[in-house]
């Protein structure tokens, strides 16, 4: 019994016993830790591609696009642009697939069939699945396990950020004539462009009603030639067109000191109201933003501008200061025309989700009775000017400018249609003076969209070199802001064109305005992804 005593009390191995226990155990767990490290990893790498995928489809969604195959292009599978190194994906039987949502994750976003396939949409499912290789796991019959990860994204069609809208468009004679591509005057097709894009911004918050008090996007119409003045409310069928660079007038009788009315044989057109005050950004227009008389530049008050006309006064406000006197015979220069037509406008439809536009809205009503009454041959540069002007006076924290100019971009005003004053010669580079608006614009942070409509290879006949190529020069007036914001690029994804006299945009050339406006409203907004939640074939209600 002593030796088996002894044996029993013996315990030298059995410290290394437990060692080799722990050993083993810590391997396992370190093994299992490195193979779940490596599934989760990977896992994370599919669900980022396959958010990839459907927010790139969605893209696509409404514009004309290739939506699925978008989708597969930016996936996780074998040839995508997402794949994954060292892991098989493969994307779910079934998927991607186009579905309308109607609840209120999408916010009213109407579905469209305007992509291929031409199913009604305004979202896209994408489902993929990896087989994930295991190192460890192996040893134990776990070579692999299986993951599957799934996204849903809404197409373009809210704002983000907020936009200021500044529609500029050409009413000009040419304006006057058929477009056969849309049956109707091209003025006409113009406007209902314009009024396409109206219906794809938000006008206001979800779910409220759309008064122009809390506004979302807001959006304005400026046109050239420039006008007498302003309509008061939304009637804009009897505009009087003016000359470009300003009106001048020699008065026939002196207006003293603290009187208002400047006296002439018959008023010249003088542009009128407030809006005819602003500061001119023509840098060598010698008196900007006022009423001037030229003959003795001191005697009138910075910022006056002409509040109304008789047949033979104009009336100023403020008065004349005391001890300053405007003379018989002197000669007076109100600067700038009026090419803003209506304050910024943000009640064009009454809610968001709203089909329709309002027809008690001033701005709707202004694009129904707007016309192409010409009068003076094309300059637009001073509008692009003037659209930034009152982008920038109009400044809302955290929003987007936008410039859209539809024109033939075939800049040909006389001197006699410009009436230029002092040291200032618009009638010269007017293409290029287009340009160089635009390009300030972008450097003030504002994108600027051109929609060359009826554009020719030629057409600016006051310029030379490559300005002297009307499609040339709308294409340059594409702009957005450069990536310090300090300075501008020029981006041919917001050039357009209609095709019809040879000059071709790269990136969109249709003869439908329509889709034109349409794909700027889509441009102008990001997919985004819905919640998980709606990853069904019919989505609950809230999607």
């Amino acid at each position: 019994m002593k030796p088996l005593r002894q044996l029993l009390r013996n315990k030298k191995g059995s410290v290394a016993f437990a060692a080799t226990i722990c050993m083993f155990s810590l391997l396992g767990l370190t093994a299992f830790s490195v193979d779940a490290g490596y599934a989760y990893l990977a896992y994370n790498k599919l669900r980022a591609s396959t958010e990839a995928a459907a927010l790139a489809g969605a893209k696509d969604i409404g514009v004309g696009g290739t939506p699925i195959d978008t989708a597969k292009a930016y996936s996780a599978i074998s040839g995508g642009k997402n794949a994954i190194s060292g892991i098989i994906a493969t994307m779910t039987s079934g998927y991607p697939a186009l579905t309308c949502f109607s609840g209120a994750q999408s916010r009213g976003l109407a579905c469209s069939t305007n992509q291929t396939p031409s199913t009604s949409a305004n979202g896209i499912l994408v489902q993929q699945t990896a087989v994930v290789p295991l190192f460890f796991a192996s040893f134990i019959g776990v070579p692999s396990v299986t993951l599957s990860a799934n996204a849903i994204a809404l197409a373009a069609g809210q704002a983000l950020p907020p936009l200021n809208v500044a529609f500029i468009l050409d009413t000009t004679a040419s304006m006057k004539n058929n477009d056969t591509a849309c049956g109707k005057t091209r003025i006409a097709c113009a406007i209902q462009g314009f009024k396409t894009l109206l219906g794809e911004l938000w006008p206001c918050k979800y779910g409220e009603t759309c008064t122009g008090s809390d506004p979302v996007d807001l959006a304005t119409v400026l046109q050239f030639p420039p006008v007498q003045i302003a309509p008061t409310a939304g009637a804009c069928s009897s505009l009087t067109t003016v000359a470009y660079a300003g009106i001048t007038g020699k008065t026939s009788s002196k207006t003293s000191s603290g009187q208002t009315a400047l006296n002439f044989t018959s008023t010249p057109p003088f542009p009128t109201g407030t809006a005819a005050r602003s500061s001119s950004v023509v840098s060598n227009w010698p008196f900007p933003g006022q009423v001037t008389d030229m003959s003795g530049s001191s005697n009138i008050g910075a910022g006056t501008y002409i509040a109304s006309t008789t047949k033979t006064t104009a009336v100023m406000s403020p008065a004349l200061a005391p001890n300053k006197t405007v003379s018989s015979g002197d000669s007076i220069a109100v600067w700038p025309p009026v090419y803003q037509l209506l304050p910024f406008s943000g009640d064009y439809r009454i809610s968001d989700t709203a089909t329709a536009l309002n027809t008690s809205s001033n701005l709707v009503n202004c694009l129904n009775t707007l016309k192409a009454v010409g009068g003076f041959g094309t300059y637009y540069a001073d509008a692009i000017n003037a659209a930034q002007q009152t982008l920038t006076a109009n400044a809302r924290t955290g929003t987007r400018n936008v410039i859209i100019l539809l024109a033939d971009g075939e800049a040909n005003a006389t001197a006699s249609d410009m009436v230029a004053q002092g040291s200032s010669n618009l009638a010269k580079d007017e293409c290029k003076a287009a340009v160089t608006a635009a390009q300030n614009a972008a450097k003030n942070g504002t994108w600027v969209y051109s929609i060359a409509y009826g554009t020719s290879t030629g057409g600016c006949s006051t310029d030379s070199g490559s300005y002297t190529n009307a499609c040339y020069v709308m294409g340059q007036i594409a702009n957005v802001p450069n990536a310090n914001a300090s300075g501008f690029v020029n981006d041919p994804t917001k050039f357009y064109s209609d095709k019809a006299n040879g000059c071709v945009s790269p990136a969109h050339s249709t003869t439908a305005l329509n889709t034109m406006f349409q794909n700027i409203a889509y441009s102008l907004t990001a997919p985004r992804l819905l919640p998980v939640a709606c990853f069904a074939q019919k989505p609950p209600g809230y999607c």
